[in-house]
């Protein structure tokens, strides 16, 4: 009995390794960084094609919820039954109880070549190039971590003169059960073009 638990303990590690693996070595979007200070820095993004869910609730149980569409659509829940390459981060943006999760699909693909969702709550859209002020920390995804370093990236445009266009995007790279002082989080704020 010892050895088929043991064995069992054995085949979820390898999976939750290889799960792990996959999310570590996700493509993210391609940026232009422009300037960097400390934590905070000042990127430039090109358009991205993103699929993109509204939900509403909490904010933590609406990111889950967000999340596991978009899963489902990127899984094979799609007119095409096709499986789309999952990239990091997933971003999240919105307040109170209204909140839009969105998964940015990899550079090859576009409007034209993504399948159509099942979901009909999921949209395909590109977002238009955009420079943006960021600030990276690590931690779990808390109220009161993001909270924290969004006050201090305001603090920033503040001092800085930093002309601002629209609301906060917060940005989560791993999955859950990463140990949170290995986590990679991001609050980023779209920079005006005037």
């Amino acid at each position: 009995m010892r050895w088929v638990i043991l064995a069992a303990v054995v085949a979820v590690l390898i999976v939750a390794g290889t799960y792990v693996m996959h999310i570590s070595n996700a493509d993210e979007p391609h940026f232009t960084l422009i300037k960097k200070d400390g934590d905070i820095e000042i990127r430039q993004y090109p358009a991205l094609t993103i699929a993109e869910v509204k939900v509403t609730g909490m904010r933590i149980n609406a990111i889950r919820d967000g999340f596991k569409q978009l899963a489902n659509y990127i899984f094979g829940g799609n007119q095409n039954n096709t499986q789309i390459e999952m990239t990091a981060p997933v971003i999240q943006s919105g307040h109170d109880q209204e909140w839009i999760v969105r998964f940015v699909m990899p550079m090859t693909e576009t409007i034209k070549t993504l399948p159509t969702p099942n979901n009909s709550d999921i949209t395909i859209l590109t977002l238009p190039k955009q420079k943006y002020i960021v600030i990276r920390f690590s931690g779990s995804n808390t109220e009161e971590n993001i909270n924290k370093h969004y006050d201090i990236l305001k603090k920033y445009i503040k001092n800085h003169h930093v002309m601002i266009a629209g609301d906060a995007l917060f940005a989560f790279y791993n999955p859950p059960w990463i140990p949170p002082f290995m986590r990679r989080n991001e609050v980023l704020v779209a920079i005006s073009s005037k």
